[in-house]
């Protein structure tokens, strides 16, 4: 009996010290870069493009994609990307003179089309960042 109580009082001290370090861990997350304001205002990104631009280059940029894919250009060589691929233009950024741009794509394929053969109903992502 003597060693299971032993056994129980580690455990109940394991719980305590987990439950600590949770509230630890979420605290510091909460807190961490929300209360830091070592960066200066000049570097915080302030989109100025309004919408209509926004969604020009939005097309603009799916549809080179596509065509990257297409032709096997650039990252989409591999031959899981093929016109079934799916294409997400997350993010555009864009320079303050708006001569320059970075911009973010999310592909989604189906697992059937990797070299291990996936499930044809289950998919995965992939992304890049271009710079033009």
């Amino acid at each position: 009996m003597g060693a299971a109580n032993k056994q129980l009082k580690k455990n109940e001290g394991l719980k305590i010290i987990i439950m600590l370090l949770s509230l630890l861990i979420t605290f510091c997350s909460l807190i961490g870069c929300k209360s830091s304001s070592d960066h200066p205002n000049k570097y915080f990104y302030r989109d100025t493009t309004n919408r209509e631009t926004y969604k020009k280059y939005e097309a603009i940029l799916f549809d080179s994609i596509k065509a990257f894919i297409k032709e096997k250009r650039g990252p989409f060589y591999p031959k899981e990307f093929d016109s079934s691929t799916e294409v997400f233009i997350d993010t555009i950024l864009f320079s303050p003179d708006q001569k320059k741009l970075a911009f973010f794509v999310v592909t989604k394929n189906y697992n059937d089309k990797l070299l291990s053969k996936g499930n044809k109903h289950e998919f995965h992502f992939g992304a890049n960042c271009f710079l033009a």
